[in-house]
């Protein structure tokens, strides 16, 4: 009985550890992965909206950590797998709208996963911090946090056209998606 016992545990313990391998990221509830079609799908049921439906380079809008935002969808080559979400905001004039949506959506991260296991923010020269936004267009001033989460990586950043941009990389896709290169 005793043996038994151990073997159900052990069995227990290796299906557990295998599913923990093969866990995909979360993007606003949803699990990042499979197929294009069956994706958008379950997208569509959580109130995004297509905006474009070219396979090369989808599309969608919806709300993401509470506000309205473009939602790219990158699928695999070959199979047409879902490996990666980008998040973009819509773009601001001033840096101080721009400033707080960061500082907002980095709150709104913190709460989900945590701290960042990597942040960088900084004006690449002290002259770049009198007018930030053309730091941004110029390549002189970094904002950005990279999140380490069961099932892949998340990077928030400010691009150089004046966004907030969030990147969702599921690591399971990226190794297929790298696969089918």
């Amino acid at each position: 009985m005793k043996k038994l016992l151990l073997a159900a545990a052990a069995l227990l313990l290796a299906l557990a550890a295998q599913a923990q391998g093969t866990k995909h990221l979360s993007f606003e509830g949803m699990s990042l992965e499979g197929e294009y079609n069956t994706f958008t799908r379950i997208m569509r049921r959580n109130g995004f909206r297509f905006a474009s439906k070219d396979k090369q380079e989808p599309f969608m809008r919806g709300k993401v950590l509470g506000e309205q935002a473009d939602v790219t969808i990158l699928v695999t080559p070959k199979t047409y797998q879902v490996y990666m979400i980008m998040v973009s905001y819509p773009q601001r004039t001033g840096w101080e709208t721009l400033k707080n949506q960061y500082d907002s959506m980095k709150m709104k991260m913190f709460a989900r996963y945590g701290e960042p296991q990597m942040c960088v923010e900084q004006f690449s020269s002290p002259l770049a911090e009198n007018n930030p936004i053309a730091a941004l267009e110029h390549g002189n001033c970094t904002f950005v946090s990279n999140y380490q989460v069961p099932g892949g990586e998340i990077i928030m950043s400010l691009s150089k056209d004046a966004r907030v941009q969030i990147y969702y990389m599921d690591a399971e896709g990226m190794k297929l998606a790298n696969a089918e290169q």
